[in-house]
């Protein structure tokens, strides 16, 4: 279980909170930013009124337990002549006194982070949530090919949760194939980060490891269980093409028992390259498809 020890002052990806990992910081300056905004009008009923926003909803904003969607944003951001930006610093003293004397500070904050204003750009698509109902929090397993020798198998441990009403999860690459003293041998360099989201017909696994090469991978599984708790599906990793090496490969993934043996045990399992031949047969099927 010490392996993946969740922070939950850090969400999502980015050990320095910076990008989609600092959604957390992301949602309180927000709730920050909007009641101090509140203050330079005639009260906070008044502002719910003025923009057609439930008050329990607009609390929620206040609080940091929950960000409004884009439509919501932009007519928060009108209503007090500020930028959408606003979750991304706090503002000072000096703007709001500004506000209050009728000026806009639409010109004077940073432009959004790259990561921010992509998260931003897919929540437009509709509701991308995935709800416990359909894949639980805990710790599941990742089986795969391995990308490193195309004659093994490999799988990963991965923690999901739910935070502010996102999926997040967590994991370590295993150090198998590099010295103890390699750079990516230590636990930071080891560490990914990401976000589950909804699809059509499944749900994707979108994860960063930043250090030492920031390598994304995006894993797809379908909605329908082929094996009790395990969903089929691939996983891509984005890098170039390298001889004898692979970059894709079929996927399961797996809900395992919350106790701390199974666990223990995958973990230890998650370690070291396997023969493929002496996977589960049921995993060793799967994984040796062709791929469509």
């Amino acid at each position: 279980m010490y392996y993946f020890a969740y922070s939950k002052a850090r969400v999502g990806i980015g050990e320095n909170g910076n990008s989609v990992g600092g959604l957390l910081s992301i949602l309180l300056n927000f709730g920050t930013n909007l009641r101090n905004l509140c203050k330079t009008r005639e009260s906070i009923a008044q502002v719910c009124r003025d923009l057609d926003i439930n008050r329990v909803q607009f609390n929620r904003y206040m609080s940091g337990h929950s960000f409004p969607k884009p439509n919501v944003l932009d007519r928060i951001c009108e209503y007090f002549d500020v930028d959408g930006r606003i979750y991304l610093e706090l503002l000072n003293d000096v703007q709001i006194n500004l506000l209050k004397s009728g000026g806009s500070i639409r010109h004077v904050l940073p432009a959004s982070s790259y990561l921010v204003s992509g998260a931003e750009y897919m929540d437009r698509g509709g509701n991308l949530s995935v709800s416990q109902d359909e894949i639980p929090n805990g710790i599941h397993r990742i089986w795969r090919l391995a990308f490193r020798d195309e004659e093994k198998a490999t799988n990963t441990l991965v923690r999901m949760s739910n935070e502010n009403n996102v999926r997040v999860l967590r994991g370590l690459d295993p150090i198998y194939g590099y010295s103890s003293g390699s750079q990516i041998s230590n636990r930071k360099t080891r560490e990914y980060r990401g976000i589950v989201t909804g699809a059509t017909d499944g749900y994707a696994l979108t994860y960063i490891s930043p250090q030492p090469s920031n390598t994304m991978g995006f894993s797809f599984f379908g909605k329908a269980y082929f094996c009790d708790n395990m969903l089929s599906g691939y996983t891509v990793l984005g890098r170039n093409e390298y001889s004898g090496r692979r970059r894709m490969s079929r996927s399961i993934l797996e809900f395992l028992p919350q106790n701390t043996k199974s666990i223990l045990d995958a973990g230890r399992m998650s370690n070291q390259l396997s023969d493929i031949d002496t996977l589960p047969s049921i995993i060793h099927d799967y994984l040796t498809l062709p791929l469509a």
